[in-house]
């Protein structure tokens, strides 16, 4: 069935300032949600979430409506609805009103279920902070605040935990926490040691080592727990079972910082002024970069092949593609002083965009596309007036896509870009604005229209096929507000 017809499915104290700051501006491309690449035609249950608007009102009316190829599936109500998107439990969709209280929707009948955390804290939630990782699948998830606290969420209940409150010591600050990649284990890690849990019985932590933790914990692809222990610069790298309570050392690593570069992969170790790799089965990690300047990022190649390292001297940011087996590097010039949209912690292919913020255009201002593994840099769109332009990531889990968005009185457009294939496609044009979202699995694109009339808007959101481009659905007087996963017995969703 093709998919037109089926919509589917560190220790602070130990480092300088200005390294502390390195290590969390790594953090911030590494340690994001694992994302494994998806082939377009593994297309999963999904249906397009949008809230109704009447023409000429200015905001949508409290209803949440998901559709799907065969139509209307479901509608639930819900206060100022601003976003949807799906859990890692299939069926239960995570929704945010404009006011930033969230809530839990049972895709199949609408229901929603408040979450079970004060309202004067959900304004601070997000569940896309860097140091936090949920599991694909999961009947559990992660949400943190921009103050610390992290909560962990039972997708079923809305009942939630704050992981801050776990110590006698409370509150503590919280570096990370993830969700292992079989969803049965949560790790909690707040500056020197950490907390393993069961989320079978979630309310009874345990202390991960008696040793202190001087680097983040992290789960890799068969949900053993790896982490650093030590001090005074005597670091070892340990793995844990978290079902026999096993503890096995790796590798020795003086000086380092422990980051997993993908699961399943090599460690990464962030040393003083240098990158290391400890392969699998070695005994000691061999370095593989050495920065001149201060670290603006570490990303890897979904294949585990290459590495793309940011280096900054006297704010002048450049960009590096390595060579994991050979530890050759080569400088990638067309990229100096551009960011790059890291959705997730491996990519194929990569955007580097002019600058991160939303702000207006400089003509001639370019967006280029990097491909990890050949060293591929394709210029793909270039700002053409002093519209204000904003960039922000597709929405599908692999990272594949991204949208450029450029508006100005009067004047919206939108621009959808494939990582990939090194393209820039103009999606959709306004009298107002337009919104764009990919589905997570990347095989299909929503499209959401305002234009004005008089003081109000009217919108429309249209769906298309990634895989064809044949047009799937158009939802009138709507506005765009996410997608949500259902259970894979739903009805056509």
């Amino acid at each position: 069935m093709n998919s037109s017809e089926r919509w589917r499915r560190c220790s602070p104290d130990r480092m300088s300032l200005s390294r502390f700051t390195v290590l969390l501006l790594v953090l911030a491309l590494v340690w994001q949600a694992p994302a494994p690449a998806i082939a377009q035609d593994a297309c999963g249950d999904y249906a397009v979430a949008t809230a109704p608007q009447q023409a000429g009102n200015p905001l949508s009316d409290n209803v949440i409506t998901l559709t799907s190829s065969e139509g209307s599936v479901v509608s639930g109500d819900f206060d100022e609805p601003r976003t949807v998107e799906p859990s890692p439990k299939p069926g239960v969709a995570l929704i945010g009103s404009l006011g930033g209280v969230y809530g839990l929707m049972d895709v199949e009948t609408g229901a929603v279920t408040a979450l079970n955390i004060p309202e004067d804290d959900h304004d601070q939630l997000t569940s896309t902070y860097p140091t936090i990782r949920n599991a694909p699948e999961s009947d559990f998830m992660l949400l943190a605040s921009v103050t610390g606290q992290v909560w962990l969420v039972d997708l079923t209940s809305g009942d939630a935990l704050d992981l801050s409150d776990l110590r006698e010591d409370s509150p503590r600050f919280i570096n990370s926490a993830q969700i292992s990649p079989n969803g049965k284990w949560a790790v909690v890690y707040y500056r020197d040691d950490g907390l393993l849990i069961s989320l079978e019985t979630p309310g009874d932590p345990h202390p991960i080592d008696d040793e202190p933790i001087v680097a983040f914990p992290s789960f890799d692809a068969d949900s053993q727990l790896v982490y650093g222990v030590g001090e005074d610069g005597d670091i070892t790298i340990r793995k844990l079972d978290p079902v026999t309570g096993v503890r096995t050392d790796l590798a020795e690593a003086p000086g380092g910082r422990a980051l997993p570069l993908r699961y399943g992969g090599p460690l990464l170790l962030l040393e003083a002024d240098s990158l290391s790799v400890l392969d699998e089965g070695a005994a000691a990690p061999r370095t593989v970069f050495e920065w001149t300047g201060e670290s603006s990022g570490v990303l890897t190649s979904a294949t585990g092949t290459h590495l793309l390292i940011g280096d900054e001297i006297d704010d002048t940011k450049t960009w590096h593609l390595l060579d994991i087996a050979s530890g050759s590097s080569q400088h990638l010039s067309e990229l100096d002083q551009m960011t790059p949209m890291t959705p997730s912690n491996t990519l194929d292919a990569v955007l580097f965009t002019p600058t991160p913020r939303i702000g207006k255009g400089a003509p001639g201002a370019p967006y280029r596309t990097l491909d990890l593994t050949t060293g591929t840099v394709t210029t793909v769109l270039e700002q053409d007036s002093d519209d204000v332009y904003q960039v922000r990531p597709g929405g599908d889990t692999a990272g594949r896509y991204a949208i450029v968005n450029a508006v100005s009185p009067g004047s919206g457009r939108i621009w959808l870009i494939d990582n990939q294939l090194g393209t820039a496609t103009l999606a959709g044009t306004s009298s107002g604005n337009v919104n764009a979202l990919v589905s997570p699995d990347g095989c299909h694109l929503a499209v959401g229209i305002f234009d004005t009339i008089g003081q109000g808007k009217t919108g429309d959101v249209i769906v298309t096929s990634l895989i064809d481009g044949s047009t799937i659905a158009t939802v009138s007087d709507a506005i765009l507000v996410g997608w949500a996963s259902t259970e894979e017995s739903g009805a056509g969703i």
